[in-house]
């Protein structure tokens, strides 16, 4: 419909209609919203909004009857969520969603099987996922860098890319593709690094106080 979702911290998530001048708050107290503190926004081929919290679990948003339908973790549900604190939402090309968690891993969404399963990866704290344009799954995690996961092979991909001047025990903070295929990673306190598109080497961009030409803005991206 084109409308514009914003979350407001500590009220929820508000829908503007930029062409009518008119917004749509949604929270706990109007709305089957599962939190007013929503961390993540992610829409699905299928126009529904997910919605991720920080600690009170995920709703997922239907435009067509303007319904919340919410999930939270419980430890006796083998098909649920292994987490409330939910940290990234991504979907792969058969239409899965991706649910990356703080202190869970990565739980995966079924649409044919409506329910949840376990992605088998070791590190649980999540930092963000994405997609690229060849179909793989970019994990960021909190002090073990990046992985990347083929969805078409089912298999983790073994990277050749040499990182060894580059600290990834920090947070791999954000992960994006640009045009060009290339992959740009943005790390706490450590800068941008810039994968090309099929190669094996990188860039590098950090914080440099004493070169104004040669330096991004802050080394926390």
């Amino acid at each position: 419909h084109g409308y514009i979702w914003a979350c407001i911290s500590g009220n929820g998530v508000v829908r503007i209609d930029a062409d009518k001048d008119e917004f749509l708050s949604f929270n706990t107290l109007n709305s089957g919203i599962c939190s007013d503190h929503i961390n993540v926004l992610y829409e699905d081929r299928y126009g529904n909004l997910w919605f991720g919290s920080g600690r009170e679990g995920l709703s997922i948003y239907s435009p067509g009857n303007g319904t919340f339908r919410t999930f939270r973790h419980h430890p006796e549900d083998k098909n649920g969520i292994s987490s409330d604190e939910i940290s990234s939402i991504c979907e792969d090309q058969e239409g899965n969603v991706w649910i990356g968690t703080w202190v869970g891993g990565i739980d995966i969404y079924s649409f044919s099987e409506k329910s949840f399963h376990r992605f088998d990866y070791k590190p649980r704290k999540i930092t963000c996922l994405q997609r690229d344009s060849r179909q793989n799954i970019w994990i960021g995690t909190m002090g073990y860098g990046f992985d990347i996961y083929s969805t078409t092979e089912k298999k983790m991909i073994e990277s050749n890319i040499q990182t060894a001047t580059v600290d990834l025990t920090s947070k791999v903070q954000t992960v994006f593709e640009d045009k060009q295929g290339n992959m740009w990673i943005g790390l706490f306190q450590k800068g941008i690094l810039m994968i090309l598109h099929n190669k094996s080497f990188f860039s590098n961009y950090i914080f440099n106080p004493f070169s104004e030409k040669q330096t991004i803005g802050d080394g926390a991206v």
